[in-house]
């Protein structure tokens, strides 16, 4: 007889659900690669959203800060009941200082909602001290001013509106979410010049009608490359209030053969099933049958 090495021990334990016992065993062997027991707090965390054990699957996903995509578990979590649950994630994150500006922001609105006004006020502080040494002006242009600060990206090259909306893209989602979706996905698919951008501005009066176009395949997909294409990873927190516009981008950049983690391709197949469980509900049987054919075709790995 002879001992099974523990891979194989983990593999047995994961076939029985035994998470625990096999994250244990992972870490007793110094050989076990550190990139697969993140994997293994993974499953265990989305094991435990499926039988409705919020809480400690949160605890889970906390382990895997670092790993994967902030992105992944705040969509699963954004409804009321869960916002205490969030407020957790974002925390952690916050505290290991891997917060982006989004998080923080989001962490804030959640503290609100949480009628908890003096963490929310220390956000709001310390983020304010951070943006003070550099892009306050861009920030407050953005707040005050949303379409006056879009119509400037659109005048800026492309990596420089790559940068203003991996910061700010949340916060002109807020009130301009398809004209910022337009831009994200010609940055996807290296297709935005600022040229391009006053363009499709002017013929369609606002980029929120060049994106309708492009969802309904009557824009032209086959446009060259004029720019470097950007990872969808960097917008995808612009639209955490806006998951329907954020599988629109998921699925223009699969569409386009844009560069997308294994992590945002299961977060594209989530939000279609999302959209097909809601067109099933509603007898909306068109929509339902495009949803499933676009499901059938999202691979999750």
């Amino acid at each position: 007889m002879t001992e099974k090495d523990t891979f194989e021990k983990v593999a047995l334990l994961l076939q029985k659900n035994l998470y625990s016992a096999a994250i244990s065993l992972a870490f007793a062997d110094p050989f076990y690669p550190t990139s697969d027991i993140v994997s293994l707090y993974k499953q265990h965390a989305e094991y435990l959203y499926r039988k409705g054990d919020f809480e400690a699957s949160i605890d889970q996903y906390i382990y895997t800060i670092g790993s994967i995509e902030p992105s992944h578990v705040i969509f699963r979590f954004l409804d009321a009941p869960k916002i205490p649950l969030l407020t957790k994630y974002l925390e952690s994150l916050r505290q290991r200082n891997m917060a982006s500006t989004v998080h923080k922001e989001l962490l804030r609105t959640c503290y609100l909602k949480l009628n908890d006004l003096d963490a929310a006020e220390k956000i709001a502080t310390s983020s304010a001290m951070s943006e003070a040494g550099s892009s306050v002006a861009v920030a407050n242009l953005v707040a005050d001013r949303p379409a006056e600060a879009l119509a400037t990206l659109c005048t800026l090259e492309p990596p420089q509106v790559a940068e203003a909306l991996s910061v700010h893209g949340a916060t002109l989602s807020r009130t301009l979410p398809r004209e910022t979706a337009g831009i994200v996905m010609a940055l996807c698919d290296g297709t935005f010049s600022p040229q391009t951008a006053r363009g499709e501005t002017a013929d369609s009066n606002d980029a929120a009608a060049a994106t309708l176009l492009r969802e309904n395949n009557l824009f032209m997909e086959n446009r060259p490359q004029v720019c470097e294409r950007y990872p969808a990873s960097l917008f995808t927190s612009a639209f955490v209030e806006h998951p329907k516009l954020l599988r629109l981008v998921l699925a223009h950049c699969k569409r386009n053969h844009c560069e997308l983690s294994p992590s945002l391709r299961r977060t594209h197949l989530e939000l279609t099933l999302e959209e097909w469980r809601n067109a099933k509900r509603v007898g909306d049987f068109e929509m339902e049958q495009i949803r499933s054919d676009e499901a059938m075709a999202v691979s999750p790995n």
